[in-house]
């Protein structure tokens, strides 16, 4: 079976569709990734460059305009190098449907079934960013983001997706609840639901050991964008600070936010107890996590985040806030923690109990382990989506 994958160019999205590529690779699926990339070579080719991962494995990297919509231009810049490529494949699956809209009716053309892959509605991301006070808001939230102006056609391109797709994969119930409740007036295609994996193997060759950290340490790791709740995160660590004075808050990522964070730290005087470390490699992501006490990750909204299984497969419990999307992968007390939503007196006391019990801390972490090793091993989710393959294949 040969599989072409359609994906942006970066973020969670990218990550979760990248490893299941991987997974599926193994099982001896001929899997080729078409992303965009605005680092294009100055010599050779000029429609797009390959990069190789063993023989099953490729990514063809293709241009992409470095202004809104971005998933827009991807499709236009690169409509005519997909005509002559995707006859080659037998399954064509659009992991970013945004990314891939524009390409449904050229893959029926070919008698090729098209599968769309469902990572959150734009209405649920437009009301989770409009709880951000009018101080947080940015050019990118009007413009680069999906909010305000950019909202009517990414809502557009989705529908369209799932108006046209042969089938529907979600990561989580909830956002096919989400679907189903929000695009509930029109025919819906056949829908799997199929969670988000790690690469544990990758994780687990990732050696910790030999680092050393006395001062307990939490850390953040997503995009810095207000739906990702690090302002309740650095207000509850105002509260805390003072009954765990060595305590140590290391922010990972980057976006909007970053430009602003030291004049937010100064004010909420926390320049000497937050790091803001930005983008690391992930070797360097990964043994930051298993050096850490816990992960606290208080978004708004999500439909699956990467990043918290990530945490969980390094044997560190999540705190997160209380929301339905959350409540599919924490279990309280058991692997995680979860506050009430949206409350920092809440939040803060949370923190102060994962750190006051670290064998309570260490257990959680042994039951996030297991709890990915169970149900978001990348090995094991391949399986479903070839087995997704087969059937719109026969049919």
């Amino acid at each position: 079976m040969k599989v072409a994958l359609i994906v942006d160019e970066f973020g969670g999205i990218w990550q979760a569709c990248i490893g299941m590529a991987r997974a599926l690779s193994r099982r001896g699926v001929d899997t080729t990734v078409f992303k965009g990339t605005t680092v294009m070579p100055t010599k050779g080719l000029t429609s797009g460059f390959i990069n190789e991962f063993g023989s099953n494995l490729r990514v063809i990297s293709l241009p992409i305009f470095d202004a809104p919509p971005r998933y827009l231009w991807f499709q236009l810049r690169n409509y005519s190098f997909f005509q002559r490529h995707l006859d080659k494949y037998d399954v064509v699956h659009g992991f970013c449907p945004e990314a891939s809209a524009l390409l449904i009716h050229f893959s029926r053309k070919l008698g090729k079934p098209f599968i769309t892959s469902i990572h959150g509605t734009p209405l649920s991301e437009l009301k989770a960013f409009t709880l951000a006070p009018v101080s947080e808001w940015t050019r990118g939230d009007f413009f680069t983001n999906h909010f305000f102006l950019g909202f009517p056609l990414y809502n557009t391109l989705i529908k369209h997706s799932l108006t046209y797709a042969d089938h529907m994969i979600t990561c989580s119930y909830f956002t096919l609840g989400e679907v189903r409740s929000i695009y509930h007036d029109i025919n819906l295609p056949p829908a799997t639901m199929i969670y988000n994996g790690v690469d544990l193997e990758r994780i687990r060759c990732i050696d910790a050991r030999n680092d050393r950290r006395i001062a307990p340490t939490i850390v953040f790791l997503g995009r810095l964008v207000w739906r990702k709740g690090l302002i309740y995160l650095l207000q509850a660590m105002t509260k805390v600070k003072n009954d765990f004075p060595d305590l140590k808050l290391k922010i990972f990522g980057r976006g909007p936010m970053l430009d602003r964070l030291p004049t937010l730290l100064t004010k909420l005087k926390l320049s000497t107890s937050v790091q803001v470390m930005g983008y690391v490699s992930y070797e360097v992501l990964i043994r930051e996590i298993k050096m850490s006490n816990f992960a606290a990750l208080p978004s708004l909204y999500e439909a699956q985040p990467i990043s918290a299984l990530e945490v969980m497969a390094c044997r560190k419990p999540v705190l997160a806030f209380n929301f339905p999307f959350a409540r599919e992968y924490i279990r309280p007390n058991y692997n995680g923690m979860l506050a009430n939503p949206l409350d920092v007196d809440d939040l803060a006391s949370k923190i102060s109990l994962l750190l006051s019990g670290i064998d309570t801390c260490e257990r959680m972490g042994d039951n996030a382990y297991e709890h990915v090793e169970r149900y978001h091993n990348w090995e094991y989710q391949a399986e479903k989506y070839m087995n997704v393959y087969e059937n719109v294949r026969r049919k």
